[in-house]
């Protein structure tokens, strides 16, 4: 289930990444910099579940591998801030349906796979 929460996170991140941004960035209203805050403080808490569920032996792992994760996401959400609400609504509606499908999911199933296996998608 991780697995399939850091695909569909790499996903959302690569199709940021490929939509073409404005010619000029255009200012974020405050709506947009709030959800920003939610959708950030909605992955951590999320990332703590995913650690606190951890066996002891991967613990450092899990802690590596949601790290990383967060840190695209928020550069994720930081270019989708600079094309305007409409991008940041739409990422923020992926994030959060994400989240809830990891938050959901039996605590057995979470760590499924392991760690070293997770495909990592780099923002450049």
């Amino acid at each position: 289930m991780i697995l399939l929460l850091i695909i569909l996170v790499a996903t959302i991140t690569a199709a940021v990444e490929a939509a073409p941004s404005p010619p000029v960035p255009q200012q974020s209203s405050p709506e947009a910099d709030k959800k920003i805050n939610e959708v950030n403080l909605t992955l951590k808490k999320v990332f703590d579940d995913v650690i606190a569920t951890a066996p002891p032996a991967k613990k450092q792992e899990a802690i590596d591998a949601t790290s990383k994760q967060l840190q695209v996401a928020e550069r994720a959400l930081a270019k989708a801030k600079a094309g305007g609400d409409e991008k940041v609504a739409k990422l923020a509606m992926s994030y959060e349906l994400s989240a809830r499908i990891v938050t959901e999911t039996p605590t057995a199933m979470k760590l499924e796979r392991g760690w070293a296996r997770m495909p990592w998608y780099t923002v450049p």
